[in-house]
């Protein structure tokens, strides 16, 4: 159960399980995921190709910024890998596959960055995003938006074609409001049900979890506005809670 409003607490406060995070096991996370390799059922399926991780999430809610965290944490040094910026130049335009490297040696996923999810005309189309998953766009391509005609017909998906996982990017003092916007939750429960039929991993990360704890970084799993959030955004993109992330 979360915390009681007036602090008491009613058997474990945690809303969530989840293991102390102290600097060793930043260094076992981190540890982990560069030392990573594919399973052989994998590599016999994929041969050498690398998994490839599609960000996907609202335009201006931090997926470009979390593309540059990663890579930066990952690469054990500051940089910006990926543009971000304000207002309508918040929206990324362009496909772009950023390699992951760590102590100079190419990791075997990369991070995909596309146009963002919006309701309004200028979010990134279906044929755009289908375009990706079927490996049939280039680096540096501009993604057509909703409000776009693809001319070309695009492949059909198969899930032994391209390795491939989704992480929906969203932020946390945004993710409940967006189920009130009739329109980007129509537009939004397209893209869904464009990738159902798809047999493809994902997750959701959730940015400016400070904002809505306003404390202790520590106490997130207590906070009953931040599981409020977290359950706002596993609705919003049909994922259940425990892999929605923080």
């Amino acid at each position: 159960m979360a915390r009681r409003l007036d602090g008491k607490c009613l058997g474990n406060p945690d809303w969530r399980e989840h293991p102390p995070f102290t600097e060793k096991t930043r260094d076992e996370l981190l540890t982990y995921v560069t030392s990573w390799k594919p399973t052989e059922r994998v590599q016999k399926a994929f041969g050498q190709k690398p998994l490839r991780l599609l960000v996907l999430g609202p335009s201006g809610h931090g997926k470009s910024s979390f593309v540059s965290s990663i890579k930066s944490c990952v690469g054990r040094e500051l940089g910006q890998g990926a543009v971000v910026g304000a207002g309508m130049a918040q929206v990324s335009r362009q496909y772009n596959e950023h390699t992951l490297i760590h102590n100079n040696e190419d990791l075997p996923f990369v991070l995909c960055d596309s146009r963002g999810l919006h309701e309004e005309g200028e979010g990134a189309g279906i044929d755009g995003i289908m375009k990706i998953l079927t490996g049939t766009i280039q680096q540096g391509e501009i993604m057509p938006t909703q409000k776009d005609t693809v001319i070309e017909q695009v492949m059909q998906y198969h899930a032994t074609d391209l390795p491939l996982g989704i992480i929906f990017v969203v932020n946390a003092t945004k993710s409940d409001n967006l189920g009130g916007i009739f329109s980007f939750r129509e537009y939004l429960e397209k893209v869904l049900e464009a990738l159902n039929d798809m047999d493809i991993p994902r997750c959701v990360v959730m940015t400016h979890v400070d904002c809505v704890i306003e404390s202790d970084l520590k106490t997130a799993f207590s906070n009953q506005r931040l599981e409020h959030a977290v359950r706002s955004a596993g609705n919003l993109f049909h994922v259940p809670k425990h892999l929605s992330s923080l």
